[in-house]
């Protein structure tokens, strides 16, 4: 079976934090870059291990954009509803061990980890059909 990787994107206007996740939950990746499609596409596929099977966002500002230029470039983005992504984080962070700061939860890391489980296709921001 292919090994296959989760993306969670915290982005703002200047730069944009990814973090890679395999399907254990285990990180591979986490930096920043600058907001631009084409160079977060670029880490993104450099850090993977197998199949990207899904890259999550949350709606925001640059969120329609992001999303549309994700998906030209062949990555499986989804907008992910603001305020589900903050209840869900929120319930992941009181679930793990008190060595993992809330800050961490609530970051690139919380929204790939989101990405990774199945409830991220209940979280769909309706807008995402930007």
């Amino acid at each position: 079976m292919q090994k296959q990787s989760y993306v969670g994107l915290d982005v703002s206007l200047a730069e944009t934090s990814i973090c890679v996740i395999d399907e254990t939950g285990a990180r591979l990746f986490e930096g920043k870059v600058i907001t631009d499609s084409a160079v977060i596409a670029a880490t993104v596929r450099r850090h993977v291990v197998g199949q990207v099977v899904r890259v999550g966002l949350e709606t925001g500002t640059t969120a329609g954009w992001l999303w549309r230029e994700l998906i030209a470039l062949g990555l499986p983005a989804v907008c992910l509803d603001t305020r589900h992504a903050h209840t869900a984080l929120s319930l992941f962070a009181s679930r793990r061990p008190i060595r993992m700061t809330r800050e961490a939860w609530l970051s690139s890391f919380g929204l790939a980890g989101i990405a990774r489980r199945r409830c991220a296709a209940s979280m769909l921001s309706s807008s995402a059909r930007f």
